[in-house]
């Protein structure tokens, strides 16, 4: 099979499966940009754009256990107010539709905010050198 093809079928998997998934990316040697085009593209099929993943019922309530789960607090400034679930991490083959709790982290909006402006920074730079 293709890894175009192969990519093709992944996309349509079914959710819920991650550790399948993760396997099968792992057995065909795909790498981490064919992960997270992978990632990206099963998140459009079922929601369209982040914004509306982010806007969806289903994140609602991820986002409502995470923050439970941190006990109402900010992992990084203690702070109770203003709180928000963050993404650990985004090329993991689960993400965006298909997260676990621990794929997903509680902030502030402060600190989600410095370490969304720190990652942009990091890409920019990146992307100059």
């Amino acid at each position: 099979m293709k890894k175009e093809d192969l990519i093709k079928d992944l996309v349509d998997y079914p959710y819920g499966w991650n550790e399948g998934l993760k396997a099968i990316c792992e057995r065909q040697n795909l790498n981490a940009y064919d992960i997270k085009n992978i990632t990206y593209q099963r998140m459009l099929k079922k929601y369209g754009s982040y914004k509306n993943y982010v806007k969806s019922s289903e994140w609602a309530e991820l986002s409502r256990r995470c923050i439970v789960r941190d006990k109402l607090t900010c992992q990084m400034c203690g702070s109770h107010q203003n709180l928000c679930a963050h993404h650990v991490r985004y090329n993991y083959i689960a993400t965006l539709g298909d997260e676990e709790l621990a794929d997903l982290l509680t902030l502030c909006i402060e600190c989600h905010n410095k370490i969304s402006k720190d990652y942009k920074q990091k890409k920019e730079n990146a992307a100059r050198s």
